[in-house]
């Protein structure tokens, strides 16, 4: 299927974004098309996850990357751009006794949590784990999600997606919104346990949601009733475990009608708290649209919101001025409803897009043979010096993925190492490891850093 849909969205693409034939000699013309990869980017394949063990990691990071020569690792660091963090360096140095809840938000390199599922771990193993954080229920909704949770459920339900619109119910700050059809529903959620990540039971539960608030009926833990208390505070109802769970079931009354977005599983204990919001071909743009994102993750006290985007943003027609302006838009919205919390821009690393060359050769029968290639997305750069220069204007801090990925030509060396995807536009497994583990990298001084670095 998925064959199909990029050999039909190419299609498309030839009949839309074609250039006239030029001629090449007397006999041949060429038509060359930039193909705006929208089909690839909005449903990426990146294959089936692979595992890597902590002792892989910890081999990698104690050889200082040495397999990657192209990496640029005096990059890897944050420029604070003159933005206070000492209040997240102060919580850092003392997660013995806090919690630390990150937000990361993003796209589709987001979305199927390649590169943050390696910085949640690492930073867990450093400073303990708080509980799995926000879940959101992709597979639900159509798309793909994370490995290392499951929501399902055995009720139907009317979806929105953030990049489909007109939205068919409520958008909400996560991208995903399902309305249940019938005024009983259930979710189903599991945390799975991998080989390189901490234990992440919960026993506390919190589903976002607009509309009006459901009631729950009963929870079960693996077929075993479970003991619970809820409440609700305006759109988020918190639900408390008497006893701590891995999975658990959860069957919902509607009092009205009520979308959901996502569920928020934390547990007794202190440390990091990672959730990551991420969404297949998503922009500054298309979360500016929900309107409400800094007003929604307010109830995950983030002390540090990441926000990483620019790939989809490169490959569409957008001046500086208007990616600056959105990227403005989302900041100030987050900030008005967060103003205690850092905020971190990251930067796009380079990446490439499909060119379809067709030629047409005149003669008694006229024939047309068609290449698909690749060539380097020189907007990606633009995209990066539009971020660069607004941290450094707004004294925003940025980290400088595109520098420390190995700045121009970067992507050709990753593609020969198969850190990327066939696509080249998203990375392989072992490319969002790599990228997780630099982050990590990076993030780790704050904890001793003075304010304005």
């Amino acid at each position: 299927m998925h064959t199909l849909l990029r050999y039909v969205s190419a299609v498309a693409a030839l009949a839309l974004a074609a250039v006239p034939l030029r001629a090449q000699s007397a006999d041949e013309a060429e038509q060359v098309v930039e193909s705006d990869d929208a089909e690839i980017r909005e449903n990426p394949d990146i294959g089936p996850a692979q595992a890597v063990s902590a002792a892989e990691t910890a081999m990698r990071r104690a050889d200082q990357y040495a397999s990657y020569p192209f990496l640029n690792l005096d990059a890897n660091r944050i420029t604070m751009n003159g933005a206070d963090w000492s209040a997240l360096s102060g919580l850092l140095a003392a997660a013995d006794d806090t919690v630390i809840s990150i937000v990361h938000i993003g796209d589709s390199h987001i979305q199927a949590e390649g590169s943050t599922s390696k910085t949640r771990t690492l930073l867990e193993d450093r400073f303990g784990s708080a509980g799995r954080g926000l879940v959101i229920p992709f597979r639900l909704a159509g798309t793909n999600q994370p490995n290392d949770y499951t929501i399902s459920s055995s009720s139907s339900f009317t979806s929105a997606k953030l990049l489909k619109m007109p939205w068919a119910v409520d958008m909400g700050f996560t991208g995903i919104a399902l309305q249940p059809k019938t005024a009983t529903f259930d979710f189903t959620i599991s945390v799975k346990q991998t080989a390189d990540s901490p234990p992440r039971d919960f026993d506390r539960i919190r589903v976002f949601c607009s509309g009006a608030t459901p009631i729950v009926t009963g929870i079960t833990d693996r077929d075993v009733p479970a003991l619970y208390t809820a409440t609700a505070d305006g759109e988020v109802l918190d639900i408390a475990l008497f006893e701590p769970s891995t999975a658990v079931t959860i069957d919902f009354q509607s009092r009205g009608e009520c979308t959901i977005f996502g569920f928020e599983l934390t547990n007794s204990m202190t440390g990091i708290e990672y959730s990551a919001i991420g969404n297949n071909g998503a922009t500054y743009s298309t979360y500016n649209s929900i309107g409400t994102v800094g007003r929604d993750i307010h109830a995950l006290s983030p002390n540090l919101v990441i926000l990483d985007m620019g790939t989809n943003e490169a490959f569409g027609k957008i001046t500086d001025a208007q990616f600056y302006a959105n990227i403005d838009r989302l900041v100030e919205n987050i900030r008005k409803a967060n103003p205690s919390a850092a905020i971190l821009l990251t930067t796009p690393m380079e990446c490439q897009r499909s060119v379809t060359t067709r030629v047409r050769r005149k003669g008694k029968k006229r024939r047309y043979t068609t290449t698909r290639s690749y060539k380097v997305n020189d907007n990606v750069s633009r995209m990066r010096d539009v971020i660069l220069r607004y941290g450094a204007e707004k004294g925003i801090a940025v980290y400088d993925w595109y520098a420390v990925a190995g700045g121009t030509g970067a992507s050709s060396k990753w593609i020969a190492k198969g850190l990327f995807a066939k696509d080249r536009i998203h990375h392989s497994w072992s490319g969002y490891a790599l990228q997780g583990n630099l982050l990590f990298d990076a993030l780790i001084p704050l904890g001793t850093q003075a304010s304005g670095l």
